[in-house]
């Protein structure tokens, strides 16, 4: 076989050697190597070429006219790449050297890495796949007989691409990086749902439930006004979660605990003498800002439990040098001492009930050396 090659054409038709780029002719017989390409390793019938090169309209002498294309591009990329085979013609090229079976193959390896769970593997294989694309498909080809439902096969194969690997993303946590990415894509390709279903993802995981419920809105007036149909299932059945805080919408990590029994804290530096007492017995010194308590992942205590609301209650400095909790409009409520509240003045000893969890503050006290306070980062109660 001829020296190596580079075949390119998701993006405008190319073919690279050694040296440079090769001159392949003028666009019927760019045609004609596009579609041996676009089915590469497999034969493409001579009244097949005749039509995606001619359509329906051929001239008398369309099959003559095309062995002298086949000839062209033989000398050019060498004849045994392009070999007759009845009914027509097949082109032999190597996986690698074909940017089209590459994207192929990483699509392939990502899905697979996706259904095993692998997220992380699943990101980099659909971003491999994405890397092998230089524009739009066969773009200097585009308007020839052959090529608008071609176009449009491979670009719906990249958006699925794309979506595949916002999901891998939404899957490692990325949710607060990919809503401005998200944003555009629902602005650029408004009848997608299943972008406007990421957006929605994204956006109420980073905390924003209300700005979720509102791009449901846009999502259902857009296919109204342009389709005149409803949302399909899945994007209904979103709103549906948010609105009641569904916890099968929080992220959880590779390895969590799916059962929702984890409690994450995210500690601030020592020094400072308020405290809570978690339910494990650990204590976690209040640095001087207000500290949410929720489900949420972005909360600084995490209470990943269902009976938790995403963001439950908030525990803030007061005026004076004191602490109060605040319900954050939860489903469950908070109760201190056992008694419901909404608002309440902290004092030494208050027992503060979220959910199954039970937390104990302590007001301002000298130090107690035989038992200092934890060190700073973070600790998972079960």
């Amino acid at each position: 076989m001829s020296g190596p090659l580079a075949f390119s054409v998701l993006g405008p038709l190319r073919v690279v050697g050694p040296e440079g780029p090769l001159p392949l002719g003028g666009p019927k017989q760019r045609c004609v190597l596009a579609m041996l390409l676009l089915d590469s390793g497999r034969v493409v019938s001579v009244d097949r070429l005749i039509d995606g090169v001619w359509g329906d309209e051929p001239h008398d002498r369309a099959a003559s006219t095309l062995q002298v294309y086949v000839s062209n591009l033989r000398k050019l990329i060498g004849a045994d790449r392009i070999l007759t085979e009845r009914p027509g013609y097949r082109i032999v090229v190597d996986d690698d050297d074909l940017d089209l079976t590459r994207f192929d193959r990483q699509v392939s390896a990502g899905i697979e890495h996706a259904s095993a769970g692998r997220h992380r593997q699943a990101e980099e294989a659909f971003a491999g796949a994405l890397a092998c694309w230089d524009g739009e498909p066969i773009a200097d080809l585009q308007y020839e007989p052959f090529a608008p439902s071609i176009v449009a096969g491979l670009t719906e194969r990249r958006e699925a691409a794309k979506e595949s690997e916002w999901d891998a993303r939404l899957a490692l946590g990325h949710h607060h990086e990919l809503i401005a990415e998200l944003e555009r894509a629902v602005a650029d390709t408004p009848l997608r749902e299943r972008r406007w279903a990421q957006l929605l993802v994204a956006l109420y995981r980073s905390g924003r439930q209300a700005d979720a419920l509102a791009a449901y809105g846009s999502a259902r007036r857009t296919l109204v006004d342009e389709l005149g149909i409803d949302p399909g299932a899945e994007l209904r059945r979103l709103e549906s979660a948010i609105l009641s805080q569904d916890p099968s919408l929080d992220w959880q990590p590779a390895g969590g605990d799916p059962s929702g029994t984890t409690t994450t804290v995210r500690r601030g530096p020592t020094g400072s003498t308020p405290n809570i007492t978690l339910p494990n017995g650990s204590r976690l010194e209040l640095v001087d800002r207000h500290w949410t308590i929720g489900r949420s992942t972005d909360s600084d205590i995490v209470l990943a439990s269902p009976d938790v609301s995403r963001r439950h209650a908030e525990l803030r400095p007061t005026d004076g040098g004191g602490w109060a909790i605040s319900d954050l409009g939860s489903t469950n409520g908070i109760t201190v001492n056992g008694v419901d509240a909404t608002e309440y003045q902290l004092g030494d000893g208050d027992e503060i009930e979220v959910g199954r969890f039970t937390l104990v503050f302590h007001a301002p006290v000298a130090p107690d050396p035989a038992n200092p306070p934890d060190p700073a980062g973070s600790t998972t109660l079960q």
